[in-house]
Parts: C-alpha cells; structure tokens; sequence
C-alpha cells in the first residue's frame, strides 16, 4: 500500500508541474493511503488547521446513517439502479 501511495504521490507532484495532468486528486488520494497505514500521521493531519476540516467530512462519509448504509454504499446502490434501467426487461 506505501508503494501505492508513494506512486500516487509522485504523480500528483507531476500534475503540479505539468498543467495537463490533475493533481490534486492523486495528492489526496496519497495522503489516504498514507494515513490509512500510519496512525501517528492521521494524528497528526487530524490536529493540523487545515486539514482538520476535510477530514471531518471525510469521517461523516464513513458513517452509517440511519437506514445503515454509508454515502459510498448509497451511491453504488444509485450506480446500480441506473444500470438496471438501462438493461432490457425479460419477457415473460
């Protein structure tokens, strides 16, 4: 998962400097993946100002609301039903 992560990262330092690229999303992807292995580093991004913010947001996504299900599981639910929809009706 750190050469994940570590690969992400370098990618996002690379959308920084090339214009096409995104790199904020590689950057935030990398400090999950970096967080999500180093308990003192969450710590730390957790106390710091700025990061404090995005992580509470982060925190209230990955929990289960009152039907039990997450924001994650409620939009692959969505994603589903939208495929279904597109998929012809078996004839009986």
């Amino acid at each position: 998962m750190l050469v994940l992560a570590s690969l992400l990262l370098i990618i996002g330092l690379l959308g920084i400097l090339i214009p096409i690229l995104p790199g904020l999303p590689f950057l935030v992807a990398a400090a999950l993946l970096f967080t999500a292995n180093s308990p003192a580093l969450r710590r730390r991004l957790r106390q710091s100002l700025r990061s404090r913010p995005s992580f509470r947001r982060i925190d209230d996504m990955l929990k289960p609301a009152a039907d039990g299900l997450t924001v994650f599981e409620r939009c692959k639910l969505r994603v589903l039903r939208g495929i279904q929809m597109l998929l012809p009706k078996p004839r009986r």
